[in-house]
């Protein structure tokens, strides 16, 4: 019986595995999201004090009031990324609570070793969209700013409402997927919340027909 159930979860794996695999043969024939390699800017990827100071002496606290700091100019930043890229902020836009503190405190000892300072996820939203060519709208959008952004030196932009923000990793999963077929993007943006002084939160990009 035990090897039955064994099969049975197996074959499950594998047919839900196809599943999605054809989904994407379908709702992704040109593979646009493939230009976008994945990569991480390590030395950008960790957060900082509100008020400055040592960023390796960041306690759990420190993170979620530098996280309440930067929850507003990275709202707005999506907001404008999502209409540059043409889509409804208030429909495609959706915006979680502030990660847990249990999770939290669960992946800063194993995943980070005891250090606040590298929590990146704490402020986060998903951009869900229809199409192929919304997934590409929303990637070339980031890279270039909502409408009235600029491009400052180092790769960062300022919105029209003067946030500023610039993406430090994307985990292209729509290139690679998970070893389940599960495709999507994981960006990891700081947003400048004082002069010097970022902080690093998450914009996942889905594509509505893999979720369902």
């Amino acid at each position: 019986e035990k090897g039955r159930e064994l099969y049975r979860n197996i074959r499950g794996f594998v047919e839900a595995k196809q599943a999605i695999d054809e989904t994407a043969q379908r709702v992704l024939p040109h593979g646009y999201m493939s230009a976008h390699p994945t990569f991480r800017s390590n030395e950008r990827m960790t957060q900082a004090p509100v008020g400055g100071g040592n960023p390796n002496a960041m306690t759990l606290d420190d993170v979620y009031e530098a996280a309440k700091a930067a929850a507003p100019g990275f709202t707005r930043s999506m907001r404008s990324i999502a209409m540059g890229a043409g889509l409804d902020p208030d429909e495609q836009v959706l915006f979680a609570p502030a990660k847990g503190r249990a999770r939290s405190e669960e992946k800063i000892e194993t995943e980070y070793g005891g250090e606040a300072r590298r929590l990146v996820d704490v402020v986060r939203c998903s951009i869900v969209v229809d199409t192929e060519g919304q997934l590409i709208s929303v990637a070339e959008a980031l890279a270039r700013g909502g409408d009235g952004s600029v491009a400052l030196d180092g790769g960062a932009i300022r919105t029209a409402e003067g946030d500023v923000y610039e993406v430090v990793r994307l985990k292209n999963r729509f290139k690679e997927p998970l070893f389940n077929g599960y495709r999507d993007a994981l960006y990891s943006v700081r947003v400048q919340i004082a002069p010097g002084v970022w902080h690093v939160c998450e914009m996942q990009l889905h594509l509505a027909a893999v979720i369902a």
